[in-house]
């Protein structure tokens, strides 16, 4: 959803290619416990922008995607894509996954959005969300990227179980660079003072030595190799969440 990054850096920048590798590792771990296993999984992405993590998310069933932006699905070419905003988006198919990363916080109806998903899941059809998390960090950043909100865990948990889920699995990622992101903004946001919807913001997206690249992206593929082995830590910039649709009788 935040193609606006993409105009200022390449596709190599050490978060979406760590992110890329997370969402995969995530989706490899779950869809693999579908019960449909003979048949070919249908998955829907909401917001899929440019389509940057289009190609992991195809690599574990039949691929749709939709997202509002003319721009951005403009340059997403793979697949079946489809112009519309999740509250305008209508077909009779059912699928056994949704995608919604980085997403959510994009949407002022966010409990409708997710009530939305939940009607279009299979029975026991399981949402990939992302998040940005902690309300404390919420800044210009933010604003650049035309969030509404960040989120607390406890939070997007109760928004989740009062749409229809139950919760799986919930993960911090990007937790070995919080200290650092955190402090920074925080001492960005102190030194602004009160900022406004209406001023012109500035993402913290820009383009950075590629030996540093490659470092800050080495540390957050080691962060996912330690979650791979069950190691689970107390905060990050980001929260990812497995839940399933509820069965229905």
């Amino acid at each position: 959803m935040d193609y606006k990054d993409y105009k200022k850096i390449e596709k190599d920048y050490f978060w979406h290619k760590a992110r890329k590798n997370f969402i995969d590792y995530l989706l490899s771990k779950y869809l693999e416990n579908i019960k449909q296993k003979k048949e070919k999984k249908e998955i829907l992405e909401i917001g899929c922008g440019t389509g940057y993590q289009q190609e992991v998310i195809a690599k574990h069933g039949n691929y749709t995607g939709i997202d509002k932006n003319k721009q951005a699905i403009k340059k997403n070419k793979k697949g079946q894509i489809i112009k519309s905003s999740l509250e305008d988006f209508k077909t009779e198919k059912k699928y056994n996954a949704i995608c919604f990363f980085d997403v959510l916080e994009h949407i002022k109806k966010d409990s409708e959005a997710l009530h939305k998903a939940s009607y279009l899941l299979k029975k026991d059809g399981q949402l990939f969300l992302s998040v940005p998390a902690k309300k404390i960090l919420f800044g210009e950043h933010d604003l650049a990227l035309e969030h509404y909100r960040r989120y607390e865990k406890k939070e997007i948990k109760i928004l989740l179980k009062n749409n229809n889920f139950d919760i799986i699995e919930i993960i911090y990622w990007n937790s070995f660079l919080f200290p650092l992101i955190a402090l920074a903004r925080i001492i960005k946001k102190t030194y602004q003072g009160n900022i406004s919807n209406k001023q012109k913001h500035n993402s913290d997206i820009r383009k950075i030595p590629k030996i540093i690249n490659t470092i800050l992206f080495q540390i957050l593929n080691f962060e996912k190799n330690l979650i791979k082995l069950g190691i689970k830590f107390p905060f990050g910039l980001s929260l990812y969440i497995v839940a399933q649709k509820k069965y229905e009788n």
